[in-house]
């Protein structure tokens, strides 16, 4: 089963050959098929949260460039603006004094209105 991670973004290659460190291989047989490096122009790759390099949106599938350094980090934030985003935790609070806040309507007017006509007053 193919694995996604929890980010990845999309840019063209030819920024990312602008890294000083760029080297390409890709790591499965569907390289065969692939147009080789002059016949892409304006082809799109991922990198992942992990720093690595697809030509999918599946970790580990398709590998371009997995040579992970600083200095790869470095580029990536600054000259890609590769940010990753803070996920909010959908799991509620757990633990000793975790509190979960949640509103009741208390009249008519607060219920949606599919359920307004089944409260009665």
């Amino acid at each position: 089963m193919k694995e996604t991670g929890k980010y990845c973004k999309a840019y063209a290659i030819d920024s990312l050959k602008d890294f000083g460190g760029w080297t390409e291989s890709l790591t499965t047989a569907a390289a065969d098929e692939r147009p080789s490096g002059s016949q892409r122009g304006g082809e799109y790759v991922f990198i992942h949260e992990d720093y690595t390099v697809t030509r999918s949106i599946f970790l580990n599938e398709e590998v371009l460039f997995n040579q992970v350094t600083s200095e790869w980090v470095e580029f990536c934030k600054t000259k890609l603006r590769f940010e990753i985003p803070a996920f909010k935790s959908s799991a509620p609070p757990s633990g000793p004094g975790a509190k979960i806040a949640v509103q009741q309507p208390t009249t008519k007017k607060d219920l949606p209105s599919a359920g307004a006509d089944k409260l009665s007053s």
